[in-house]
């Protein structure tokens, strides 16, 4: 609310090092050093995730049309449909 008080929060297996992103649909997308990445929706409650099998230590962007990129420490760059 107004007053700052915690709306919800969403542990992982990891640290969360990058910023996360909020796509058009207000579902927050943020990577762990845990090997996955997440999509969480606006009332905290895990959507998906997926394992990505390396730390996600990058900023995610997302495209105009929705398309989710990811960057990971091994050296790949994904692409997720929205």
């Amino acid at each position: 609310g107004p007053d700052g008080a915690l709306k919800w929060r969403f542990p992982t297996a990891g640290a969360v090092v990058a910023s996360a992103r909020i796509d058009a649909t207000g579902r927050v997308l943020v990577g762990s050093r845990d090997d996955m990445l997440y999509a969480i929706g606006s009332d905290g409650a895990l959507e998906w995730r997926y394992n990505l099998g390396s730390d996600i230590d990058a900023a995610l962007a997302v495209a105009p049309d929705g398309t989710l990129y990811v960057g990971t420490d091994h050296g790949v760059l994904y692409a997720f449909e929205r």
